[in-house]
């Protein structure tokens, strides 16, 4: 155990580097250093580690605490403050993970989705509706057609604005067609995911607007609920609107 006290100065700058080590990780991909096939196995590996570091920067603040150490004390603190955030937002990806279906492909409508526009090669292929459906309806019932009391032409128009207001590159924009193409990037992987809204008029009112919207992503077997929350964000956004 004094073992572990003497230990706890290495303990600290060890904690500085995992803790600079797991967002750079993630935001070397976004930048294009390397590949998110190094990353997230090397991104697993630093968060065991610092789990690891945490544990032992735990048992020496109790030990530190029993023999009124306060110079180890404060050295235990260090290395938990270093470590809680990044670890905290390590373990929330995780928990979206176990928790979330294993999809990629979300739209407002699987009757008749959305077409997507020009994607590049080695993208996902767009997955079907037996392969999407029921898994969507249960994790994300709020995902559905919006209605808009607005004639189709102002509904495409306000769409292109929300669009651009959250983010996203606007790629192309067809009125005849009542579709906008679009690219979105996820924050720390910088992950593009593509992006089709359309507005066609509404069959059940003549004087409003159906708008639907299909979110994709280009790499990856499952999105982590991201495809289902931009949708979901942007449909708030229109329906404020």
């Amino acid at each position: 155990m004094n073992f572990l006290l003497r230990l706890l100065p290495v303990l600290v700058w060890l904690a500085l580097a995992l803790a600079l080590s797991l967002p750079l990780l993630a935001l070397g991909v976004r930048w294009q250093w390397w590949g998110y096939q190094l990353a997230l196995p090397l991104l697993a590996g630093v968060a065991l580690t610092a789990a690891l570091v945490l544990a032992l920067a735990g048992v020496g603040l109790l030990l530190a605490n029993r023999r009124g150490l306060s110079r180890s004390r404060n050295r235990a603190i260090l290395v938990i403050l270093l470590l809680a955030v990044p670890l905290g937002v390590v373990f929330n990806y995780g928990l979206k993970a176990g928790q979330a279906p294993v999809i990629y492909d979300i739209s407002t409508d699987w009757d008749n989705p959305p077409a997507l526009g020009a994607r590049p090669a080695g993208a996902n292929e767009p997955q079907t509706p037996g392969q999407v459906a029921a898994a969507q309806a249960q994790h994300y019932p709020g995902v559905r057609s919006l209605r808009l009391p607005l004639a189709p032409e102002q509904a495409l128009v306000r769409a292109r604005q929300v669009a651009e207001q959250l983010g996203w590159k606007v790629q192309t924009l067809d009125s005849e067609r009542g579709q906008l193409q679009a690219t979105a990037r996820t924050f720390w992987f910088g992950f593009t995911d593509d992006v089709t809204v359309r507005v066609r008029p509404d069959p059940e009112d003549a004087d409003s607007a159906r708008l639907d919207v299909r979110s994709t992503s280009r790499v990856g077997k499952s999105d982590l609920g991201k495809n289902a929350e931009r949708i979901l964000k942007f449909l708030a956004a229109m329906e404020a609107s």
